[in-house]
């Protein structure tokens, strides 16, 4: 069993890794961010937000993905942020083409379905991505 400090850098290691850096795509079309909110129905239930962190690194193998970023909230007692979800994933892709098709994808459906049970609610954005130069 890892210790607290163990699975810190393990997780930091997992996060910092991301998703296989030899697809690069480019496209005429904007890149595009999806990023996904979980309300877990056992709140801060720290087990269940860590399921679903090493779960959404499955969606890497989804050729479509650019790259997964996840973790859990960090609260904070700024009016503006909202800290009430428990775990944050980002995922790119080259455009939104790409966004859709992972949308339809086998893994990204299993992953939907493994992590429903522990669900109260999940909130989608997406956007187009402008880079600074």
């Amino acid at each position: 069993m890892l210790n607290k400090s163990s699975l810190i850098i393990v997780v930091l290691i997992v996060l910092l890794s991301g998703c296989d850096s030899t697809k690069t795509k480019t496209s005429d079309k904007k890149q595009v961010h999806h990023i996904v909110l979980f309300w877990l129905k056992d709140s801060g239930n720290q087990a269940q937000r860590q399921e679903i962190i090493e779960k959404s690194f499955s969606l890497c193998k989804i050729s479509e993905v650019i790259n997964v970023s996840t973790g859990e909230v960090i609260p904070s007692e700024r009016k503006i942020v909202d800290d009430s979800f428990d775990v944050g994933i980002t995922v790119s892709f080259a455009n939104k083409d790409d966004m859709n098709a992972y949308t339809k994808h086998k893994i990204h459906n299993d992953f939907v379905e493994e992590i429903t049970p522990l669900l109260e609610k999940a909130v989608v954005y997406d956007y187009n991505v402008n880079i600074s130069q």
